[in-house]
């Protein structure tokens, strides 16, 4: 009996552990859908963007068709015409006859009706060339654009609350007198590589929204609270506390010759006239290659000259002005920060202009190739 107990706990043991396995394996599984489904939300969404547009150009080729053929029925009914009336020209000398082409008086020994000379075909034959390598050109920037969307996995949630925020920066902006707009869309990394240290520098400011006077500050807040909106953050320029932060000069001097350390404001780009706020917001913040470089800085040259500054890793870890290290959070993985989604409506809108440009040289090639073979001047076979 002890024997058969003991086999009984031994099976047991194994079909926990079975089922523990099991668990785990849904959990991954689990991951893989959600990582899936973040990263095909972008191109869901590029792809519906390029599907109305691609809709909108079918209706309006058809309707460049539909004209097409009026005007080709219009050229006809005015060749009949013009048919009709010749025989009942008296020209003096038969030699003149009518050029179909345009309508123009030419010799009988001249080219056959509809022809053209061979320098105005070559003309043509150059337009053709110049209109297939700027649609190689578009196409090779459409395939690059499509290529570097797919790195990035904003999910759609986040895509609709990114423009619900713009459109209320956008509706702020034309009601209230100094409004700037966002942080997030006020700058702009100088490199891919510094959009995650950035966006976690910057993370507790990105919505917050710039605007030039603390009573325009003031007169937004009152806007949003009117028309119940979400209330937003708001940074005015000629606020004091902004004013009063500069970067210490000890601090520069102190990453002067350092390759794998360098200033946040150095890894961004905005207008100068924004340099107030973005002092205030990075001004103490050093972005490192490695979290191995930072603790370095912080704990060496920066403790021995009785310096505070806030380090950020490319890979989003932080050590703060206190020395305390934290770990990666939200927004600190490659492809979810708020500069992907900037990255990923401008890449959207460029989109849209290539597809239109796309059509129009297809539309341009065609009416051109169609030029050059109505106009080919036909070539004599040797007898």
């Amino acid at each position: 009996m002890e024997a058969l107990h003991a086999q009984v706990m031994y099976f047991q043991d194994e079909l926990d552990d079975k089922e523990r396995e099991l668990e785990e394996a849904k959990l991954q599984l689990d991951s893989l859908e959600r990582e899936t489904s973040d990263r095909v939300a972008p191109l869901e969404y590029v792809q519906k963007k390029i599907d109305n547009r691609s809709k909108i150009q079918q209706e309006a080729a058809a309707c460049e068709e539909v004209e097409e053929r009026k005007r080709k029925k219009r050229q006809k009914t005015v060749g009949r015409g013009t048919t009709a009336v010749l025989p009942r020209l008296r020209l003096p000398n038969h030699s003149i006859v009518l050029t179909a082409g345009d309508g123009s008086f030419g010799q009988e020994d001249g080219p056959k009706p509809g022809t053209i000379s061979c320098r105005q075909q070559e003309e043509l034959a150059g337009q053709c060339q110049a209109l297939r390598k700027s649609r190689r050109r578009l196409e090779s920037e459409h395939r690059q654009i499509l290529e570097e969307i797919q790195d990035i996995t904003v999910t759609t949630h986040r895509i609709e609350m990114d423009r619900r925020l713009t459109s209320t920066c956008t509706e702020l902006w034309h009601a209230v007198p100094g409004v700037f707009g966002r942080v997030a869309k006020l700058c702009n990394p100088i490199h891919k590589r510094f959009r995650v240290a950035l966006n976690v520098a910057l993370s507790g400011h990105l919505d917050a929204v710039v605007t030039q006077t603390v009573h325009g500050a003031h007169m937004a807040r009152s806007y949003l609270k009117d028309r119940m909106l979400a209330p937003l953050t708001f940074l005015p320029l000629d606020n004091g506390l902004l004013k009063s932060m500069v970067t210490d000069p000890r601090l520069h001097e102190a990453l002067q010759g350092r390759t794998k350390l360098r200033p946040a404001l150095s890894c961004i780009s905005f207008e100068s006239s924004l340099s107030r706020a973005f002092d205030f917001l990075l001004s103490d913040v050093v972005v490192a290659d490695s979290l191995h470089d930072g603790r370095e800085f912080v704990f060496g040259v920066v403790k021995e000259l009785g310096l505070k500054c806030r380090v950020v890793t490319l890979s989003g870890e932080v050590i703060s002005r206190d020395g305390n290290l934290a770990v990666k959070g939200a927004g600190a993985k490659p492809g979810v920060t708020h500069f992907d989604v900037n990255a990923l409506e401008a890449a959207c809108g460029r989109l849209e202009v290539l597809q239109t440009q796309l059509a129009q040289l297809d539309s341009a090639v065609a009416h051109a190739e169609a030029a050059k073979a109505r106009h080919a001047v036909p070539t004599r076979r040797p007898t």
